[in-house]
């Protein structure tokens, strides 16, 4: 993903944060780590990690990540809700 450039692509991203996120070698910090350098996540790949991280131990992290959502593209959130 690396090489061909889907790691910055929103959609190819996203499948991997779930994997990282909701698999059985589950990681939040991985997942994050494939989520930041996304130029513009799309609504799954913000939606994935605010579930991941509200399903966590630390489900607070989960309301800074839909802060910074919130932050960073205002459209959003009439989508955010349903999923969690």
């Amino acid at each position: 993903m690396l090489r061909t450039g889907l790691l910055f692509d929103p959609y190819s991203a996203s499948k991997l944060i779930t994997v990282y996120a909701f698999s059985s070698f589950s990681s939040l910090d991985y997942a994050r780590q494939v989520f930041d350098p996304i130029p513009q996540p799309n609504l799954y790949s913000w939606n994935t990690l605010i579930h991941a991280y509200a399903s966590s131990t630390d489900p607070t992290e989960s309301i800074l990540v839909i802060l910074e959502m919130l932050y960073r593209c205002m459209e959003s959130s009439n989508f955010l809700l349903t999923r969690l």
